[in-house]
C-alpha cells in the first residue's frame, strides 16, 4: 500500500509538469542543407538597409567554432542568410550562435540557438511524459 501512496504521489505532482512548455528554438534535420534567415532591425524597429553587412559565428556545445565571422548575404529585405550545407547540419545536438551587423553608423549584436535532430523534430515534453506515464502504467505491478 505504501508503494502506491508514492507512484500516486510522483503521477500527480508529475502531471503539472506537463503544462511547462518549453521555447523552441529552430530545429534543422541532419544532414541536410538549410538556410539559416537572421532578420535585421534597428532599435527603432525599422529593418536594415540593402547596404548592411552582417558576420555570423556559431559555436558547438563545446565551445568551439563550427562557422567564425563568415560573411551573410543581404536578401535586400531586412534579412541576411547563411547557407548551412549537409557538413554543417552533420553532428546532432544544440547550437548557439552570434550576428553582427553593421549598417552605416548603425551596429549590433544579436543572438540565436538552433538544433539538429536527426529527423528535424523535437520530442515534446508532452509526448515524453505520455511516453513515461505509459510505460509506468503498463509495467507497474500494483502490490497490496
Amino acid at each position: 500500500m505504501n508503494n502506491n501512496k508514492y507512484f500516486l504521489t510522483f503521477l500527480i505532482v508529475s502531471l503539472f509538469l506537463i503544462g511547462v512548455s518549453q521555447v523552441s528554438a529552430t530545429i534543422y534535420e541532419q544532414s541536410t542543407d538549410a538556410d539559416l534567415i537572421i532578420p535585421c532591425a534597428y532599435s527603432t524597429g525599422e529593418i536594415c538597409s540593402t547596404s548592411g553587412v552582417c558576420n555570423v559565428s556559431i559555436q558547438y556545445n563545446n565551445g568551439s567554432y563550427l562557422v567564425d565571422f563568415l560573411p551573410m548575404v543581404n536578401m535586400d529585405n531586412g534579412d541576411f542568410k547563411y547557407v548551412l550545407d549537409e557538413n554543417d547540419t552533420a553532428v546532432l545536438g544544440d547550437y548557439n550562435g552570434k550576428v553582427y551587423c553593421i549598417d552605416g553608423s548603425y551596429n549590433g549584436t544579436g543572438f540565436f540557438t538552433y538544433s539538429v535532430t536527426t529527423n528535424g523534430n523535437r520530442i515534446t515534453n508532452s509526448r515524453s511524459y505520455c511516453f513515461i506515464y505509459n510505460h509506468i502504467l503498463n509495467n507497474h505491478r500494483w502490490v497490496d
